[in-house]
């Protein structure tokens, strides 16, 4: 085949047509492994759907925001490339719902990488996530409103794999199921490396004691999620110590108390994002540089308003 892998990012496709893609893509059946479509808004199903038969090697797909695709686009990869596909990012398809997703579950058991952001899918396709795709190594989902405890406890359990586990916007969240896993005496997610719950607004304090299992645990982000207070940070210094970068953005309910919590308790911390709470203050803040100065990279303070900093214009 001519190409192994096609980008249309690659700068030198300068002129990434339908045509162009049509041609370039029927003469690489044998070859491609690597697809690379994001933001192709022209893509159509007709374009697509009949090179999906011949893509035999196809492992990693990128049809993110090809707006004019939908479930049968889905179908047609279950039917078709079921055996090699890994790689699966389909971030912003508005047309998709859960029967197109249920068919990329039931058939590509084999995914370890699979983004589904902005898609309106509810806990029906997300249980199915849990209960088929168990090798999933890396899960994104951002803005997907629907999804509650019923699917995502489902994932959090059986997807025992994941290193990077994104929630972002999964404001019906009401609590983690880690705990649960560990008191069992199961790994659940004890892999995980990166934990992103920003704006999973429903989520209290408690939380914290879910994360315990979490040993690898390197990254965890819960910016937005304003229900958090000094509380919760006190007690992920107990379950998670080991962090390296922690998002703290938007927590305005968080006080010197917290700050100081972190500062005597993660030893490894890396980065942390205080931009926008509003009620620290410098005290905390000569505590965690005094006693992190050796590890602390990067401290962010955008609109920290009680230690007078103003943000200089981009």
């Amino acid at each position: 085949g001519v190409a192994q892998r096609v980008d249309i990012n690659d700068p030198s496709f300068r002129n990434f047509t339908r045509t162009f893609f049509r041609g370039i893509v029927t003469h690489s059946y044998s070859s491609l492994h690597s697809l690379f479509l994001n933001d192709f808004k022209e893509l159509t199903k007709d374009d697509f759907h009949p090179a999906i038969p011949h893509l035999r090697k196809l492992r990693s797909l990128d049809i993110s925001r090809c707006t004019q695709l939908d479930d049968s686009t889905l179908k047609l990869l279950s039917e078709n490339a079921s055996k090699t596909l890994r790689v699966l990012y389909m971030k912003g398809l508005g047309r998709v719902t859960d029967d197109g997703l249920i068919s990329i579950c039931q058939s590509c058991v084999s995914l370890e990488v699979l983004e589904i952001s902005n898609i309106p899918i509810t806990d029906r396709s997300g249980e199915y996530i849990g209960k088929n795709l168990k090798k999933l190594r890396a899960l994104y989902m951002r803005d997907n409103f629907l999804l509650t405890n019923a699917s995502i406890d489902v994932i959090t359990e059986k997807c025992t794999n994941l290193t990077q586990l994104t929630l972002w916007g999964s404001t019906r969240l009401q609590r983690l199921s880690f705990d649960r896993l560990h008191v069992r005496g199961s790994v659940g997610c004890g892999k995980l490396v990166l934990l992103n719950l920003w704006g999973c607004h429903s989520l209290r304090d408690e939380v914290a004691n879910s994360l315990t299992c979490m040993r690898n645990l390197r990254s965890l982000i819960v910016s937005e999620c304003h229900r958090l207070t000094d509380a919760f940070l006190t007690g992920i210094s107990r379950s998670v110590p080991q962090l390296h970068h922690l998002s703290l953005r938007y927590c305005k309910r968080v006080t010197d108390e917290g700050i100081n919590s972190i500062a005597g308790s993660m030893q490894n911390l890396y980065s942390l994002d205080l931009s926008f709470c509003t009620r620290i203050t410098t005290s905390s803040l000569i505590n965690l540089i005094d006693l992190r100065y050796r590890t602390l990279f990067e401290l962010r303070l955008r609109h920290c308003t009680q230690l007078g900093i103003i943000a200089s214009q981009p």
